[in-house]
């Protein structure tokens, strides 16, 4: 009988690459700065528009976060603009979850949510770009999961109104593919500002 301990012959491959994890962090590298890119091109739009936008935004300050374990996977996160207090949360994330497309989350709970759910919702419909609306139990889930979340332009007005009433946050993601990485300042300042509106 095998010994479930045995390691695959694709398995020792890895273990056997002596390259990967310095290749690994080469890349992390990498992309840290298009999230750092991101983040400044991001902060040099929020202050323009001071007088239209809560001022805990314009001091909020972003944060990149790193991680070896989200279901097994290597991650990097940039939050910005990221506003947290208590159940009132404004975050507009970007994920890059190793192996998987990049994700960019607009995340709003509380006040936001009255406050930009249905301006954002409405430019989401106006876009050419694949929205999809969560109905995941939590916004914090990183992964495109297809069975729970919708292509916003699929939605009739009743549904995406249902789904609005019945979850206590609104999370709006566009996914990228993950060989699109270098365009990650470039789209996610382009995504973020298409949401909003408006104020841009």
């Amino acid at each position: 009988m095998k010994s479930p301990y045995r390691l695959t012959e694709r398995e020792l491959a890895v273990f056997q690459d002596s390259d990967f994890m310095p290749l690994k962090a080469k890349v992390w590298a990498k992309i840290e700065v298009l999230l750092s890119q991101l983040q400044e091109q991001l902060e040099e739009k929020i202050p323009e528009f001071s007088d239209q936008l809560p001022k805990e935004f314009i001091y909020s300050s972003g944060k990149l976060s790193r991680g070896e374990n989200y279901k097994t996977y290597s991650y990097r996160v940039m939050d910005y603009p990221r506003v947290f207090q208590g159940d009132d949360i404004f975050t507009f994330r970007c994920v890059v979850l190793w192996g998987h497309p990049i994700g960019f989350h607009l995340i709003l709970r509380g006040k936001y949510k009255e406050e930009f759910q249905d301006r954002s919702v409405e430019n989401a419909l106006n876009l050419e770009e694949e929205i999809w609306l969560s109905k995941q139990d939590d916004p914090w889930v990183w992964e495109f999961e297809a069975d729970r979340q919708e292509n916003i332009h699929k939605l009739s007005p009743e549904a995406i109104k249902h789904l609005l009433q019945k979850q206590n946050f609104v999370k709006l993601s566009l996914y990228l593919p993950l060989e699109t990485y270098a365009k990650i300042p470039e789209k996610g300042t382009e995504i973020f500002k298409k949401l909003i509106g408006q104020h841009f």
